[in-house]
């Protein structure tokens, strides 16, 4: 996640906020953005915690789900995963969401059910997906 965040902060956005259920994910990002003036905030929970709400904003420019949305629907179940990325999803305009599997099209699904149109797809050579999706 940091060193993700570390790029993007390069292009100087307002503001980078992170969330990782691993607690050295989270702390090695607070320590790379020591060094930032790009305002960040580095959260260390589960997405299905009932603090979720009261850490998200109402509004981001672009949302990364980086080979998330597997993860939480193993632990949780597809039902509470969906209502979760759901409401993440409606809070912005812009998706990039890294897929391990291609054919597990439920992200996707997700996502354009909420407007979203793909805009663009790149393969990585260690297998996963890179999608970009925008709604206008």
């Amino acid at each position: 996640m940091g060193i993700v965040a570390y790029e993007i902060a390069k292009r100087r956005p307002a503001y980078i906020h992170g969330i990782d259920v691993l607690k050295p994910h989270t702390r090695v990002a607070r320590s790379i953005f020591l060094g930032s003036n790009v305002e960040s905030r580095f959260d260390t929970m589960s997405l299905g915690s009932g603090k979720l709400q009261s850490v998200l904003n109402d509004r981001y420019d672009i949302v990364l789900l980086l080979a998330v949305y597997q993860h939480v629907r193993r632990g949780l179940g597809q039902e509470e995963a969906d209502r979760i990325f759901i409401d993440i999803i409606n809070r912005t305009q812009t998706i990039v969401a890294r897929v391990p599997d291609e054919d597990d099209i439920r992200l996707q699904s997700l996502i354009e059910g909420a407007g979203f149109t793909l805009s663009d797809r790149h393969k990585s050579p260690r297998g996963s997906t890179v999608l970009a999706y925008h709604r206008h």
